[in-house]
């Protein structure tokens, strides 16, 4: 059997059989662990599956895991490490905000990287180079936080964490554009939900991973690790982990959705499809040329749905942001300030929250099988609403001058909290998903670079307002919930009135098809202007 680098070539006996759309044929061959085959196709590593997975997907898995381990690994440690650095505590917030600032400029920045790379590098490995060119940044970026100890230099602290957030921007991007144009619409949004469960449990157990090093204290090599530098060290050695599986496991081409229309339109005994069999496939699917990247401009009802889908994912990606940043800046001073709660308490109250969003995670994943995007995210506005509303203290009750528990009773607060919580994993991944869907496939690296960009600004800017919009009414709750739960009513209004344009450009393009395509003729098929064009894309040697 002749071996390459990326793919195997499966001989198989020519067996003339008809094609799924007619005419002659080959039947397909199939080997364990693989998709089913043509004579000779080359099946890459994109369609690999191990115990039913594929590869690609074990790698965003492992990635996405330990990327959000090295986020809440750092958290616990970050302030008593500046603290040994002699930084002042007012240091500590620029240093988190730096954080999401990275992300923010890493995503576009990568976003833009993955598009480039996709077109230019050869052999059609360009997602591969992108995303490990971010993770070799994350490497750089750990290495600098794990530096600043030799140096007692809290700034080398602040710059590596920026480049973290370069990391895990840019990360973030490239897997999200890449899940685009490798998954099968209907499932995007499913998969995204089992993309967020394992980020979720990833911020769970980051900190578990960062307790261990508290009974650690030891030199190798003259590196000291501890409480404080082993969390920086342990995400160093994860990220080459993560080099080692992205370069050795992940094939990063695209195609592999499209390969499977190519099977089912079936081909001939010379492995390329007709003109005649395309004409017939278009009849009965109307969506092949968008999902071969054929965007038609005289659609303008198709235009103004993805331009209304873009703005919508986008506003409520943001409203979710703003308030996981507001729950994530109050809810701690707040549970000690009302009622008391000392430090186990709310690290008690956060690990429910974690677990909570990783079931609300799991439930999404299937839920996304019954009910559309849009619905589901009307649903995610509508429960971060009702928990805002909880958060509200009475404020005809007490002084304006007075938060107490008599005020804000505590199972509103817990409920309320809890609600947010189930809001947030919600809103991201279905926004993520519809904004994925909305794109299409494509080179989208620099859009799904915008949306994560989007999702960072409230995490810089969020703990700022949320502190100072607490103090402006001496810690009544009223004002902050109340301009967090506007949001969320601009956001419900927003979904509503654009809820008949709130669909994917597949499913408005399947519309139109359907109507220009509905009842023609073989020879009226093979007359529309985008034939040549789609018969040339569907007969690429790269995707056999």
């Amino acid at each position: 059997m002749p071996a390459e680098v990326d793919s195997v070539l499966i001989p198989m006996p020519p067996t003339t059989t008809s094609s799924s759309m007619g005419g002659e044929g080959y039947s397909y061959g199939s080997f364990p662990g693989a998709a089913t085959a043509l004579p000779h196709q080359r099946v890459l590593r994109d369609e690999a599956e191990l115990c039913g997975v594929k590869l690609w997907m074990i790698v965003f898995y492992f990635n996405i895991f330990f990327s959000c381990v090295s986020f809440s690994i750092i958290v616990p440690s970050l302030a008593p490490y500046l603290e040994r650095m002699n930084a002042p505590l007012s240091f500590l917030p620029w240093v988190v905000s730096i954080y999401a600032v990275g992300e923010l400029i890493g995503s576009i920045a990568f976003g833009r990287l993955y598009d480039l790379a996709g077109r230019h590098v050869p052999g059609g490995n360009g997602p591969k180079v992108a995303l490990a060119a971010t993770i070799v940044v994350g490497m750089i970026g750990s290495a600098m936080y794990v530096a600043a100890e030799w140096y007692s230099s809290p700034w080398l602290v602040f710059f590596g964490r920026a480049v973290q957030g370069l990391w895990t921007g840019g990360k973030q991007a490239i897997e999200q554009a890449y899940v685009g144009c490798a998954v099968a619409p209907e499932r995007q949004t499913e998969v995204t939900a089992v993309l967020g469960a394992f980020a979720v449990l990833g911020f769970i157990t980051g900190p578990c991973f960062g307790a261990a090093f508290t009974a650690v204290d030891v030199s190798i090599l003259g590196v000291r690790i501890d409480a404080y530098t082993g969390p920086g060290i342990f995400i160093l050695l994860m990220t080459a982990l993560m080099l080692c599986g992205t370069l050795s496991l992940f094939n990063g081409r695209t195609h592999a959705y499209r390969r499977k229309v190519i099977r089912e339109i079936g081909t001939r005994a010379d492995g390329k499809i007709s003109e005649d069999d395309l004409a017939m496939a278009l009849i009965r699917n109307p969506r092949i040329p968008e999902i071969f990247g054929y965007r038609p401009k005289s659609y303008s009802r198709a235009t103004n749905a993805r331009t209304i889908g873009i703005f919508i994912c986008l506003w409520t990606h943001l409203i979710h942001f703003y308030s996981f940043a507001v729950q994530e800046t109050v809810i701690t001073p707040m549970a000690m300030r009302i009622y008391g709660w000392g430090q186990l308490g709310v690290n008690l109250l956060f690990v429910a929250a974690g677990v909570l969003s990783l079931i609300a995670s799991v439930v999404l994943k299937f839920m996304a099988r019954k009910f559309s995007e849009r619905y589901l995210l009307q649903v995610s506005l509508v429960v971060g609403l009702t928990g805002c509303l909880l958060l509200m203290d009475n404020i005809t009750v007490g002084s304006l001058l007075y938060a107490g528990p008599e005020i804000l009773s505590l199972w509103r607060f817990i409920l309320g909290f809890a609600l947010i919580t189930v809001a947030f994993p919600f809103g991201r991944t279905v926004s993520l998903g519809l904004y994925t869907n909305v794109l299409g496939p494509g080179d989208n690296g620099i859009w799904m670079g915008v949306i994560f960009a989007i999702g960072a600004i409230p995490r810089i800017l969020g703990p700022f307002s949320a502190m100072a919009t607490l103090e402006l009414v001496h810690w009544r709750t009223w004002l902050e919930f109340a301009s967090t739960g506007a949001l969320f009513v601009l956001g419900i209004v927003a979904v509503w009135a654009s809820y008949d344009l709130l669909i994917t450009v597949k499913a408005v393009i399947k519309d139109v098809k359907c109507e220009e395509i509905k009842n023609e003729s073989l020879e009226n098929a093979k007359s529309h202007p985008y034939i040549s064009e789609l018969l040339r894309k569907v007969n690429d040697p790269e995707l056999r």
